[in-house]
């Protein structure tokens, strides 16, 4: 559940994004710690209750500690999203591509039957392409994105309600 405009919202879509600039050079597997701030982020049960204990390895009273490697981002796709997901009437997959480029999006059922796949010419930078929410049944979908070079494609899920 996200609250974010005194609204409660529920489903199993995105609450939270977090985009990171990692220094150019930085080497493969470096470690980053992030201390995620309690007097600016609140961590709320469902009741809206604070979460003040944490069930993380080592985690300071204050904060919460995560720590993440760098590895090789050998993709042009540097972020993907669909949003709303849940979705009902309208969605769009949010794309950020680093150089032009052409992507292949494919929307695939829950039998690995594509049901829906298109073809586009990108620009450097963020698009915003809808999806076909209204041609497709109610159930979940893998929606799969890749370029050319890319040899691992980046794959979400979306539930179509």
């Amino acid at each position: 559940v996200a609250k974010q405009d005194q609204s409660m919202v529920s489903g199993q879509g995105t609450i939270a994004m977090v985009n990171i600039a990692i220094p150019a050079g930085t080497p493969s597997g470096t470690n980053i710690q992030m201390d995620i701030d309690n007097n600016i982020t609140r961590l709320i049960d469902n009741k809206g209750i604070p979460i003040t204990k944490f069930n993380f390895p080592g985690t300071p009273a204050k904060g919460v500690v995560i720590a993440a490697s760098v590895n090789e981002l050998n993709s042009n796709i540097t972020n993907a999203f669909i949003v709303p997901n849940p979705a009902t009437t309208n969605a769009d997959l949010n794309l950020n591509v680093k150089t032009n480029c052409e992507v292949m999006i494919d929307i695939i059922d829950i039998t690995g039957k594509r049901v829906w796949q298109n073809k586009l010419q990108l620009n450097a930078g963020k698009t915003y392409m809808p999806l076909p929410v209204k041609e497709l049944h109610s159930g979940m979908y893998s929606v799969r994105v890749s370029t050319a070079e890319n040899n691992e494609p980046t794959i979400l899920k979306w539930i179509v309600q």
